[in-house]
């Protein structure tokens, strides 16, 4: 009987000193490559800009379109849209991934503030998104109103 609690005693310390030398010393998880999917994307661009997030918005933009536009000039062109809605509704379709290149088809709703004025922020059809960097991240090809 002696000799039973004796070995669960040693079963017990050997259990707990092996979780203490496992806990102690596995490799730290490395960090996590997570890249937003191209819907998610769209969906981010549209809130940045109705909460005038135009920096943000802006930074979902490719390579290509902010070597061409300043983002001054982003902010100079989206402000007298998006600073009159008070809020949006965004629906947003499945997107057709072809390689490094997506397309989304989106409809934005967008409610303007009381005497702000016509909507023009109100947007349906589809944007193509791209793969760039070395984590294969997506980026917005061009802005909604510009002609491909």
């Amino acid at each position: 009987m002696k000799m039973k609690w004796v070995i669960m005693a040693l079963l017990l310390v050997v259990g707990a000193g092996s979780a203490v030398w496992w806990l102690a010393l596995r490799p730290a998880p490395g960090p996590r490559e997570f890249v937003t999917p191209p819907e998610g994307v769209v969906n981010n661009f549209f809130i940045a800009l109705s909460e005038g997030a135009y920096s943000q918005a802006y930074g979902y933009l490719a390579t290509p379109y902010r070597q061409a536009h300043t983002l001054g000039e982003f902010v100079d062109a989206m402000r007298p849209i998006w600073d009159n809605v008070a809020s949006i509704t965004i629906q947003i379709g499945t997107p057709l991934i072809e390689g490094d290149v997506a397309r989304v088809e989106v409809t934005v709703r967008a409610t303007p503030r009381p005497g702000a004025g016509p909507d023009r922020a109100s947007f349906q059809g589809v944007l193509r998104l791209v793969r760039e960097g070395p984590r294969g991240a997506w980026w917005l090809d061009d802005i909604p109103g510009n002609e491909r």
